[in-house]
């Protein structure tokens, strides 16, 4: 069926894409309004005025002035204004056209709108992005310019300064130097230029050190740091140089070299040294022991529960050879005096040359070595300690790891030789110099290394074998025919006839009887060692309240009431000693010290501050549970 011109017109506003309204007469009601003006306003239209619709005046005064002066008005990218506004936060662009009868007079307004939500939301956050960039380039700005050291940007090919802060500026006299090469600036054999070309071709970063030889830096020293600066297709585009000032350090070394040390000084500062050195040991031995104990603790656990499998008891080694070696690092005194106790007995030398294998197998397996191994079928017998002469062991195989290159080589061959154990660890490494051979088993010292350090280590290991070997009343030798020719270490000991013997099964923790349980108060601030160890005492058979600080573990006792108490010596708040002291006062329990502080200033000042017990993390839970079983034995209160 074919339209007439009238509802051809009709069907076009009806179906335009923006809401359509006609508004008629002084009242200004709404006589038509298309589909989507409907939808928008989702409430009647027709015979409604614009006064009940919308909440402001402004939309009313724009009609009014139309009707009044026959001109169309335009509001842009604004909220409808509507009571009650369905859509709130969104954005429309209105058009406000007079229409005209045949007398020039205005009878009506048509209101055309279109939803601009979109376009004006990502205008206002495109200005938020480009407001935050310039806040964060101001900021970027500002910390460059305010950097306590010189800084510049240079640009190739001339190294022209691009940028330079305020400490740049004023090392060279608030000289504008923006825009100005650094080539022309600087005598043609001064090394910056080379550095800064090689940043630019390699990508990798250095610093120099030297004097400057410009004129305005009057031969100044500094530390200069060239950094390449990337673009964003991943080319460097430009080359940052940091710079500081060494000149009044240097002089102040130089200074210092020159001046003959007093005795007196020297003396206060080994003093000094001596205290600090006692301090950080006491520390490194307290954070070292930490984790430690939830491991022996775990795996002693796992052992109630009746689980056994090698694994745990390489585990339990392991734990155990750590805290030996702790021990002898907070003791390190004796160690320098070649005083070091030993829990001798009589050794296969293969089980001391496997569990030195089992030390050192993390860094062969890191370094792909290949070991070989020849010892005789017969068992060659030592007498002595097998975590030392194991430590050894382990110590010149990581010795020879360090010092080959990867994937080669390491021989170990042991042979008894009339009443002497020959033990010899031979590799293709580096080798030793002559002038090295009769320092290497000093303490600290080492074969010249790249600043790198790939080889590691402080100097100590040999020196510790020389110490352990001779504590065993034999002789450690090094030999090498020069550099690259490889070394082999020899241990040689005294040789004893093995006897075979039955060993008693290990002592193993059991439950405890069916007695009134001991209630027991842990208090730690390192929770996994307090969770472990509450597992562990609560499967032998105890009642367990654990807390994490001090003023926690007050209020925990007023409830559980305990019988003893384990506490940390490093807790937060207040300290072990404190809080013993007031449990103690408020609840006459025995109070025993379960920490990594193991050295005797330690062990006294818990004595003094009254504990029943002092005991060196990792502790074992059968000896913590033979402590619990003698404290209650001597008068802890047990449940009715």
């Amino acid at each position: 069926m074919a339209w007439t011109a009238k509802e051809l017109l009709g069907a076009v506003i009806d179906q335009a894409p923006g809401f359509v309204v006609l508004i008629e007469g002084p009242d200004l009601c709404v006589t038509h309004a298309n589909q989507a003006a409907r939808e928008m306003f989702s409430r009647p239209l027709l015979g409604q005025s614009l006064r009940e619709l919308y909440a402001g005046a402004q939309v009313l005064q724009i009609v009014e002035r139309v009707y009044a002066t026959g001109q169309p008005e335009t509001i842009a990218e604004a909220p409808l204004m509507l009571q009650d506004d369905p859509h709130p936060g969104r954005y429309f662009t209105r058009t406000y056209t007079p229409l005209k009868d045949s007398d020039g007079k205005v009878p009506a307004v048509l209101v055309v709108a279109h939803d601009v939500t979109a376009h004006v939301q990502g205008r206002l956050a495109q200005e938020a992005s480009e407001q935050r960039t310039r806040a964060e380039l101001q900021r970027m700005v500002a910390l460059f310019d305010e950097a306590p050291v010189m800084l510049a940007v240079l640009d190739p090919p001339e190294w022209t300064i691009a940028l330079a802060n305020r400490n740049m500026r004023q090392l060279i006299g608030d000289r504008d130097l923006l825009g100005t090469a650094l080539r022309p600036l600087l005598p043609p054999d001064n090394p910056t230029l080379a550095v800064v070309e090689r940043v630019y071709a390699t990508g990798c970063s250095e610093t120099i050190e030297g004097t400057s030889q410009l004129a305005v830096m009057d031969s100044r020293a500094f530390s200069m740091t060239f950094v390449p600066i990337y673009t964003a297709d991943g080319t460097i585009g430009h080359i940052l140089t940091a710079a500081v000032e060494l000149t009044e350090q240097r002089r102040a070394r130089q200074e210092c070299e020159a001046q003959t040390r007093n005795l007196e000084l020297a003396r206060e500062e080994a003093v000094a040294a001596g205290r600090a050195k006692d301090q950080f040991l006491a520390m490194l031995g307290h954070e070292l022991r930490n984790p430690l104990q939830p491991m022996l603790t775990g795996v002693q656990v796992m052992r109630l529960d009746g689980i056994a499998c090698p694994a745990l008891d390489m585990l339990e080694r392991e734990v155990l050879h750590v805290t030996g070696l702790v021990d002898d690092l907070l003791d390190i005194s004796r160690v320098s005096r070649g005083v070091i106790p030993l829990k001798s007995t009589p050794l296969d030398v293969r089980s001391i040359v496997n569990r030195g294998l089992e030390l050192a197998s993390p860094l062969l397996e890191h370094r792909r070595h290949r070991v070989s191994t020849d010892l005789e079928l017969r068992s060659i017998g030592v007498f002595g300690d097998l975590q030392r002469l194991a430590q050894v062991v382990s110590n010149l195989i990581q010795n020879a790891a360090k010092y080959s290159a990867p994937g080669s080589q390491i021989r170990i061959a042991a042979e008894r030789m009339n009443d002497r154990v020959v033990l010899r660890i031979s590799d293709d490494g580096v080798g030793i110099g002559p002038e090295m051979l009769g320092r290497v088993f000093d303490a600290f010292v080492q074969a010249d290394q790249p600043l790198a350090r790939s080889s590691g280590g402080l100097g100590v290991g040999l020196a510790i074998v020389k110490n352990i070997v001779e504590a065993h009343r034999g002789v450690v030798s090094a030999h090498s025919d020069g550099p690259g020719r490889g070394s082999t270490f020899v241990v040689d000991l005294p040789a004893i006839e093995l006897v075979p013997e039955n060993r008693a099964p290990s002592n193993r923790l059991v439950r405890r009887d069916a007695r009134t349980p001991l209630r027991i108060l842990i208090v730690d601030d390192n929770v996994h060692a307090t969770d472990i160890l509450e597992i562990g005492l609560g499967a032998i058979g105890h009642r367990i309240a654990v807390a994490y600080d001090g003023p926690s573990a007050l209020e925990l006792a007023k409830v559980e009431r305990p019988q003893i108490a384990l506490l940390d010596i490093g807790l937060p708040v207040m300290d072990g000693y404190q809080l013993g002291q007031l449990l103690r006062a408020a609840h006459d329990i025995p109070i025993v010290a379960i920490t990594g502080y193991g050295q005797s200033v330690d062990r006294e000042r818990s004595r003094a501050a009254g504990f029943a017990a002092h005991l060196v993390k990792p502790v074992d839970l059968g000896e913590l549970a033979n402590v619990i079983e003698t404290l209650a034995g001597a008068g802890a209160r047990r449940d009715d």
